[in-house]
């Protein structure tokens, strides 16, 4: 399952485990934490057994190596399922409007990682 899962994504990915802030909508008030396992300049995997399903719209807050104040986007659900190389199950998010410093942010440590 998980090499189809590497055969989908359009961006190279690396481990960061760090608390993700997961809102249901853009007001950013009242939100539950996640922790991640990876993450690219797409989207981010978090570990989790919550129950989110395909296609749900959320807005995430994460801190971004690499930059100075936390990253925020909305996200889009694409996948729920175990990775054997996880710590349990999770969701992967597609971020559908990450501010371009934290995508950039990204994509340079993907770079000097990959």
């Amino acid at each position: 399952m998980a090499n189809q899962a590497m055969e989908r994504r359009r961006s190279p990915r690396v481990p960061c485990r760090t608390p993700v802030r997961v809102y249901s909508d853009g007001s950013y008030s009242e939100y539950f934490v996640l922790v991640s396992a990876n993450i690219s300049r797409e989207g981010i995997f978090v570990c989790t057994d919550l129950l989110l399903s395909e296609g749900e719209s959320w807005f995430l807050e994460m801190r971004v190596p690499g930059r100075p104040t936390p990253g925020r986007s909305e996200a889009t659900v694409v996948r729920a399922e175990e990775y054997d190389d996880l710590p349990g199950p999770g969701v992967a998010f597609l971020f559908s409007e990450l501010d371009d410093p934290s995508r950039a942010a990204l994509s340079r440590l993907a770079g000097r990682l990959n």
